[in-house]
């Protein structure tokens, strides 16, 4: 079972006040952040998004905050995140290969699509489900502007994430319009440990070391393998779509299982 952080609201102004501001509408990338850290150390940083904000050096109350700002402050509590902005934007398939591999994902976008008028924002992504290799059906998003987390489709992710304007509010320039198929987030690391089951030779979880990829190849191919992927789970989907793998599965097999299944 996926590990699950708290969900942190975003909101009222006075829920952060530091220096003298009021900062609980301007928290969503650290809120997104002091989840992410939750998540990614199975509850031992459990902190608030004030608390992420008010640990930002130099310091910063004058408004919203930025993905490289937090990223800084989860490496001071042991947790490295890949920031992807500017131009090193990630592709979305890169977001979806990462949440099927156990990682979560602080996510920034506009939520213009979400008929909530035209705010910079950030969410974040604990898990996905569904879909093929890099590309999940739905995401669980915990969006601190809700109550609670709720089941996003990859579609409405992504519209979410190039709504962005990464210029601020007022220019009117969008990752979209300037034609960015990136998106900008932090990927946080894999915490979830690998799913391979414990019969499957070491040759094959070496093509996919978390087994979440060969796992989601898997599904897609009809063969539910419950918790944990093993070499029957395996084999029973490469016959369900007609792959003659021999008398034994190899390696070989388990790579074409996966390039199929992105095909």
């Amino acid at each position: 079972m996926t590990y699950r952080p708290v969900f942190q609201k975003e909101g009222p102004a006075g829920a952060c006040v530091l220096d003298g501001q009021y900062l609980g509408w301007k928290n969503c990338t650290c809120l997104s952040f002091a989840m992410g850290m939750d998540k990614s150390t199975r509850g031992r940083v459990r902190i608030t998004g004030c608390m992420v904000r008010d640990e930002i050096s130099p310091r910063d109350t004058s408004g919203g905050t930025t993905i490289e700002q937090n990223a800084q402050v989860a490496s001071l509590h042991g947790v490295h995140v890949d920031a992807h902005t500017g131009s090193r934007v990630a592709s979305l398939y890169l977001v979806g290969l990462s949440l099927q591999s156990g990682q979560g994902v602080s996510l920034a976008g506009n939520t213009a699509p979400l008929g909530k008028g035209n705010v910079n924002h950030n969410v974040w992504l604990n898990e996905c489900a569904g879909g093929t290799v890099g590309h999940p059906t739905s995401a669980l998003v915990y969006d601190p502007w809700s109550a609670g987390p709720a089941w996003w489709s990859w579609t409405q992710v992504y519209a979410f994430a190039r709504a962005l304007h990464p210029y601020g509010e007022a220019d009117p320039r969008t990752l979209k319009s300037m034609g960015i198929s990136g998106v900008y987030c932090g990927i946080f690391p894999d915490t979830e440990g690998p799913i391979w089951g414990a019969g499957v030779p070491a040759n094959i979880r070496a093509v996919d070391p978390d087994g979440r990829i060969v796992g989601a190849a898997v599904r897609k191919a009809g063969q539910n393998y419950g918790t944990r992927v093993d070499v029957s789970d395996i084999a029973a989907a490469l016959k369900r779509i007609g792959h003659n793998y021999g008398s034994v599965v190899d390696p070989s097999d388990v790579q074409w299982l996966i390039n199929w299944s992105v095909s």
